[in-house]
């Protein structure tokens, strides 16, 4: 595939992947990772969007940890959820909890550290 950038050069690519979103980033590295080119491509110019999805539950994680990349994310700041509450009219209506065999529900990832 190619594509001409804003430099008016052109880029040759194997793989165009638009949207830089959680799975598109790693998609990409995956692709990367096996030595192929990948070009990824977002609309935004910025990452100060409004919202972007900053809780990875538990099976998010392990796909971090799967892919080696769990810990280059803790190290720049992900934070362990103990628990996670649900909201309703000012009360709380569910709380969710870590079962024995882990020892929180999911990570905040702020996405100012990716």
């Amino acid at each position: 595939m190619n594509k001409t950038n804003e430099t008016n050069q052109t880029l040759t690519v194997d793989v165009c992947i638009v949207g830089a979103g959680p799975g598109g980033a790693l998609l990409s590295n995956l692709l990367n990772r096996q030595g192929i080119s990948t070009a990824l491509i977002e609309r935004q110019p910025h990452l100060h969007k409004s919202f972007r999805g900053e809780l990875l539950n538990t099976d998010g994680e392990a796909i971090l940890n799967k892919h080696g990349l769990y810990s280059i994310i803790a190290e720049r700041g992900a934070l362990p959820l103990e628990e996670i509450q649900y909201w309703e009219d000012g009360k709380i209506i569910k709380t969710i909890f870590p079962s024995d065999e882990v020892s929180h529900v999911g990570i905040h990832v702020p996405q100012d550290i990716c």
